[in-house]
């Protein structure tokens, strides 16, 4: 019985292998298959995640247009100019008509009528030094376009349009005096069209102009300036400008200046041109009251140097002050009158004359003091007391001294100076008055 027991355990631990083996591998088949549910398990939870993102964004999407569309429906639209506008539909038919390279006129034998009008607002300045007139206004050109007319009946009585320049033809106009001017550089600006075709531009700004002075009566001149219109690239047979009217539009009167007048040249319109002509006189108050009185103060002053003691060494001083005043003067004239030899201003040779007279004036202080000083003991020339015995009152007593000399050279020279500056302020004030 032992022997069998010890041999069957025997035999039983030789199949334990075995049988272990089989177990591992019934183990693995089933993990194998736990591993293949569970990837299965969880490839159909992702398919399902997919689906629902894929429906949820759907929704959205359906949910914001939706959205889109009702506040589209809410917000409120203004409705746009449709054919159904007389207006609009008058600029539809027009816009196929505007041309800015042909000029409108009906065949090649009649140039373009361009009426031109001058309009002046205001007056900046009148520079005398570099004679140049600076002023504001605006040129007011008219002519017509037969290809752009309508019947305002058709199209709602609308009589009057309001377009850009660059749409239509304009004719091609400089300013001949301009230095630098605004006025026809923009090409930004509107034009006015009637009914009948009929265009109105209006050009405007700041204008500065060549205007040669005259200034021989300065203050008291009156200048005249030309405002000339010409045509640039377009020949007499293609425009032709013809000036219709010039109007005074000042808005605050100039405080050197006034407009006398205002007008059309007379000439004929051969080379298309037309020439405007402003009269501009000088509010002459200031000019008195700081040029012209100061000088003739001085013009008497030179004078008086003559009525001090002969001996008096102040007249020297005076006198060379004197000049000194009118050269100052003359400086401060010539600074601002134009470096020109034609139309010399009376008042320049005014200043210029005085000063030759202080120069004289000054001279013979000098020499008289001098005679002055002489001795008692010198012999006076013979010429010298006739001179000055006909110029004193008591001529009996011929015997003179150098001291009543220079007295009697004193009041010959102040009756001389006196003639002279009466003459040529009386000449002065004739050529004023003459022009």
């Amino acid at each position: 019985m032992l022997l069998m027991l010890i041999s069957m355990m025997q035999s039983s631990q030789k199949r334990s292998p075995l049988v272990h083996s089989t177990v591992t591998s019934s183990s693995l088949a089933l993990t194998n298959q736990n591993n293949a549910a569970a990837v299965k398990r969880s490839s159909s939870k992702l398919t399902n995640h997919r689906e629902n993102i894929i429906k949820f964004w759907s929704v959205g999407s359906m949910l914001f247009g939706i959205c889109l569309l009702v506040l589209a429906s809410l917000v409120p639209v203004r409705p746009m100019a449709t054919l159904d506008d007389p207006e609009a539909r008058l600029y539809e038919n027009l816009s196929a008509r505007f041309n800015t390279l042909k000029p409108p006129r009906p065949n090649a034998s009649i140039p373009v009528d361009v009426q031109v009008a001058v309009h002046i607002d205001h007056i900046y300045q009148l520079d005398i030094k570099h004679q140049i007139l600076v002023i504001s206004g605006w040129i007011r050109m008219t002519w017509r376009d037969e290809s752009l007319q309508w019947n305002p009946s058709d199209y709602g009585n609308v009589d009057l349009v309001v377009i850009p320049s660059v749409l239509v033809w304009s004719p091609d106009v400089f300013l001949a005096e301009q230095l630098e001017s605004t006025i026809f550089r923009k090409k930004n600006f509107n034009v006015i069209l009637l009914p009948n075709g009929t265009i109105f531009c209006d050009p405007g700004g700041e204008m500065t102009l060549n205007c040669p002075l005259n200034l021989r009566q300065f203050p008291f001149d009156t200048q005249h300036c030309n405002i000339s219109i010409i045509t640039w690239n377009s020949p007499p047979n293609q425009v032709l400008l013809r000036p219709v009217g010039v109007y005074d539009d000042l808005k605050e009167p100039n405080d050197d200046l006034d407009i006398v007048d205002f007008v059309m040249s007379a000439e004929t319109n051969l080379n298309s041109w037309g020439t405007f002509e402003v009269k501009l006189r000088r509010k002459s108050l200031y000019h008195i009251l700081n040029v012209l009185l100061p000088i003739v103060s001085l013009s008497i002053l030179n004078l008086m140097v003559f009525r001090l003691p002969p001996g008096c060494g102040e007249a020297v001083t005076c006198s060379v002050s004197i000049v000194v005043a009118f050269s100052v003067w003359l400086l401060m004239l010539s600074s601002s009158m134009p470096s020109t030899s034609k139309n010399l201003p009376l008042i320049t040779i005014y200043v210029t004359a005085s000063i030759l007279v202080s120069v004289i004036s000054t001279i013979v202080v000098i020499l008289t003091i001098h005679i002055y000083d002489n001795s008692e003991s010198d012999p006076i020339p013979a010429w010298l007391t006739r001179l000055c015995v006909s110029l004193r009152s008591n001529k009996t007593n011929e015997t003179l001294t150098w001291k009543e000399t220079a007295s009697a050279i004193f009041t010959c020279s102040f009756l001389i100076s006196l003639t002279f500056w009466l003459l040529f302020t009386i000449i002065i004030v004739i050529l004023f008055a003459i022009g």
